[in-house]
Order: structure tokens, then sequence, then C-alpha cells
């Protein structure tokens, strides 16, 4: 799929819904790949403001033993 559209047009809900859908129906991770170190920490901030558990991000400014799989 690809989707442009203008900024504030609701993109981020393609990515969010369908990941709170498979997290809360079936317990599924879903990884959400973006090129915007703003955009991703929005998300969380927002996500987290939402009482979503478990939301993350790791991109190039997160430090490298931060970046290890948390069991």
């Amino acid at each position: 799929m690809f989707v442009t559209a203008p900024t504030g047009a609701g993109k981020s809900l393609i990515f969010q819904i369908p990941a709170i859908y498979l997290a809360e129906r079936f317990k599924l991770l879903t990884i959400v790949v973006s090129p915007l170190i703003a955009l991703m920490n929005d998300h969380v901030i927002n996500l987290g403001l939402k009482n979503f558990d478990g939301v993350e991000t790791i991109n190039s400014e997160t430090p490298p033993n931060n970046r290890a799989c948390r069991h």
C-alpha cells in the first residue's frame, strides 16, 4: 500500500489502529518503521497518555544499551 497525504490528514492512524487492535485482541507485537524520530516520539508520548502499555521507540538517539531485547 502507498499513501500520500498532507500533514495533519491522519496518516498516523493507519499505523496505530491496526497495532492497537492486534495487541489487544491477539497479544501480538507490531513494529512500525518510520524515518522521522520526532513522529516516533510523538506517537509514543500520545499512546502513553492514552494508557497503552508497552509502547516503545528505538532510533539513532537511543543509547546502545537500551536497544537490547528486553524480556
